[in-house]
């Protein structure tokens, strides 16, 4: 699998990353998880992606169990920002853990918090020093460049090695957070980008070519809708949150299956490839990405996708998938009632006209 370097950073990485999110929803027992990130490793994987909310800590203690003894093989990303352990900070979500009592998490990035999160992350994962770390949300209470100082103070105490932001991270606050850095450069944008996403194309993906950072994808896949395996029929166990998704309503299950035969399937089945296969590809083919986040619950899932980054789409490939995913309209209100739907028109506008605000403050 081709290596690449993370933007301007020291850390060099494999295309594909394995994403550990997947491990801790699927409440697979730990023998399993371990073996499925093993067998990442061992396909030609070199980066896993964590982060302390993942199970409440539990992920990054497996991913440490996993890499006892192949530190030297592996790059740790984990993430920091989102606390469920704090009374500091606006509430993000509210969840459960596995004994029913409700959690809130909350938007923390003060230095004092980030310096126990990295703490925690480190012996937890049982390593000395973290790759890879992202801020996970912004905190609207905590200004960026008190964030990225105690970040900055971290790396050079030999705790980080590289620091990236997050998707909620605007073009003004990612210039903000490299200013802030100073000498250190900003390592990477971690963004949700597929064939169904392609919203960070305006802005983030061309700043990045602009500035030089890397940009590490998450979700390539649509969490499954984009690996085949779904039919419009398909029915979601009642507490799976894709449930919430306008993008898993049968309607729009039914054109992304269509725009799958059609622009992925013919590929995949010259290439002798899955049409997840295919679908990754055409993501990290894409200019500024420097690398996919996929998770997998069996070892089996692992070794398929590595195998991603191991070939390339052809320019007639790439422009066969774009000619049908270009024209797919997916309804991002289906199974929505009308007060909905004006909602999210609504919210539509009022993004616009702050995308071009943002814009005009930019070119001042």
């Amino acid at each position: 699998m081709e290596i690449i370097q993370v933007g301007r950073s020291p850390v060099r990485t494999s295309r594909v990353v394995f994403g550990t999110m997947a491990i801790g929803a699927a409440r697979q027992n730990i023998k399993r998880r371990i073996e499925t990130i093993r067998a990442a490793v061992d396909a030609g994987i070199t980066a896993l992606d964590t982060a302390p909310l993942y199970d409440f800590g539990l992920c990054e203690q497996t991913v440490g169990q996993a890499i006892a003894g192949i530190r030297d093989r592996v790059q740790i990303f984990t993430k920091v920002g989102l606390r469920w352990d704090d009374a500091h900070g606006d509430i993000m979500f509210t969840t459960r853990d596995e004994h029913g009592t409700e959690i809130a998490v909350r938007k923390n990035s003060r230095p004092e918090s980030l310096r126990i999160e990295i703490d925690r992350s480190l012996q937890r994962l049982r390593v000395d020093v973290l790759d890879m770390v992202f801020v996970h949300q912004l905190d609207a209470h905590t200004p960026v460049s008190e964030t990225m100082g105690a970040l900055r103070d971290l790396l050079h105490e030999g705790k980080l090695r590289a620091i990236g932001v997050s998707m909620n991270y605007s073009r003004l606050h990612v210039l903000e957070a490299q200013r802030a850095l100073g000498d250190v450069p900003l390592a990477s944008v971690q963004i949700p980008y597929s064939l169904l996403e392609r919203r960070h194309e305006r802005e983030l993906l061309p700043l990045a070519r602009e500035q030089g950072f890397g940009v590490v994808v998450h979700s390539p896949l649509e969490r499954g809708l984009l690996t085949g395996q779904f039919t419009p029929s398909k029915t979601l166990v009642a507490d799976d949150v894709r449930r919430l998704s306008a993008n898993f309503h049968p309607d729009n299950i039914t054109r992304v299956v269509d725009a799958l035969r059609r622009g992925i399937e013919p590929v995949a089945t010259g290439r002798g490839a899955t049409i997840a296969q295919v679908v990754l590809a055409w993501v990290l083919a894409r200019p500024a990405v420097s690398a996919v986040v996929v998770g997998a619950s069996w070892p089996q899932q692992a070794r398929a996708n590595a195998a991603a980054g191991e070939f390339q789409l052809s320019a007639d490939e790439r422009a066969a998938i774009d000619l049908v995913f270009d024209d797919l309209r997916l309804d991002p209100c289906a199974g929505l009632g009308v007060v909905a739907r004006l909602g999210h028109q609504g919210r539509r506008l009022v993004s616009g006209a702050r995308r071009r605000l943002a814009r005009a403050l930019g070119k001042q």
